[in-house]
């Protein structure tokens, strides 16, 4: 696996349907685990969970928006910020590229 390669999640802009092996290993998470979690749940604090259910409205409208760089919690606490873009797909569901690009760092 190729580490610059970014990881998929599949969803319908609420709730995780489906996700690569990459997915797993950057939210360590199982494959189990990660399907049917809420999107918002990924992310590390209360001001931030705003703006990920405003970009999912955006992309039920739109279907696609601009890359936008975001921090993701994993279920160990840890937080790192990536690099997302989504689109929809023929389906109806959508593909999410989460491309990593460093640990978040406390001060």
């Amino acid at each position: 696996m190729n580490p610059i390669d970014p990881a998929v999640i599949t969803h319908d802009t609420r709730r995780i349907v489906d996700a690569d092996e990459r997915a797993c290993l950057l939210f360590r998470m199982e494959h189990d685990e990660l399907i049917d979690q809420p999107l918002i749940g990924g992310t590390p604090d209360e001001e931030m969970k705003w703006l990920i259910e405003l970009r999912m409205r955006a992309i039920r409208e739109k279907g696609e928006l601009k890359p936008q760089r975001l921090a993701f919690l994993r279920s160990d606490g840890s937080v790192f910020w990536a690099e997302c873009k989504t689109r929809k797909r023929d389906d109806g569901l959508f593909d999410t590229e989460i491309k990593y690009i460093s640990e978040h760092l406390k001060p």
